[in-house]
C-alpha cells in the first residue's frame, strides 16, 4: 500500500478508535449485570480495529505506528 493511502487510512482508523473510546466511561457506569458484555464487545471491536486494520498497515509502514 502506498504511504499516502496508508496515512489517510490510519488517520481514519485513529478517529474511529477515539470515538469508540468515548463509550467506555458510559459503559462502565452501567449496572454490573449489563456492563461486562458491553465492555467485552467494545474490547473486541478495538482489538479488531488494531489486528484487522491498523496492524497490517503498521507492519508495512512502521513510521505510522500510533504508539511510537
Amino acid at each position: 500500500m502506498e504511504l499516502k493511502t496508508a496515512t489517510e487510512l490510519m488517520a481514519i482508523f485513529e478517529r474511529v478508535g477515539a470515538t469508540l473510546n468515548e463509550a467506555e466511561p458510559i459503559l462502565r457506569a452501567l449496572p454490573e449485570g449489563e456492563r461486562e458484555s458491553y465492555l467485552t464487545g467494545l474490547g473486541s471491536m478495538m482489538a479488531m480495529l488494531w489486528t484487522g486494520l491498523q496492524h497490517p498497515i503498521v507492519q508495512e509502514h512502521p513510521e505510522l505506528d500510533p504508539d511510537v
